[in-house]
């Protein structure tokens, strides 16, 4: 049993198997046909399928359960929101200088009013989570790697938040130092 399951996952794997809808399977038809296992993949169906539904539902609790950790993160979601109204406001007051008949600032109401900076000191672990994600979407891979490991890190510890900061911060600075040219 165990050897079929691990036959079926090297499938999988080898030849991109996918599910595609109403009990039909994606795949690498070019590499299946080189090798020859077209047969072997249909006399398979229905493990195939099977295993496809237990990987995807395995995704889907992984998913589930990294999107509870994050709602735990204590005030990331009330940041977000005023991130999300101050954004929202900042945008609405730009359109309202465009067009023809455009009076700046009319009918944008007022700005919302957040004191950011009392939330991020009252937050810190959902400050340091936002830090990272900025990071993780910085243009530079190097950067951008470092973000990730630093987001995926306060996921899954919020509490050691500083000593995670700290080490995104210390490589940071040392792939910038690695990449400067000293005379």
């Amino acid at each position: 049993m165990i050897k079929e399951k691990l036959r079926v996952d090297e499938l999988i794997k080898k030849y991109e198997l996918a599910l595609a809808g109403n009990g039909m399977i994606r795949y690498n038809g070019k590499q299946a046909e080189k090798d020859n296992v077209i047969d072997e993949l249909k006399a398979r169906k229905s493990d195939i399928i099977a295993r496809l539904e237990e990987i995807n539902a395995e995704k889907e609790k992984a998913a589930a359960d990294r999107a509870a950790k994050i709602a735990a993160i204590e005030g990331l979601a009330e940041i977000k929101k005023a991130h999300a109204e101050i954004e929202e406001w900042n945008y609405r007051f730009g359109q309202s200088f465009e067009g023809e008949y455009a009076v700046g600032g009319m009918n944008v109401g007022k700005k919302p009013e957040y004191d950011l900076k009392a939330m991020y000191k009252k937050y810190p672990a959902a400050r340091a989570y936002l830090r990272a994600e900025a990071e993780s979407r910085k243009s530079n891979y190097e950067f951008a790697a470092i973000g990730r490991r630093a987001l995926e890190a306060i996921i899954n510890n919020p509490e050691d938040y500083e000593n995670i900061m700290a080490t995104m911060d210390a490589e940071i600075s040392a792939s910038v130092d690695r990449h400067l040219m000293m005379d």
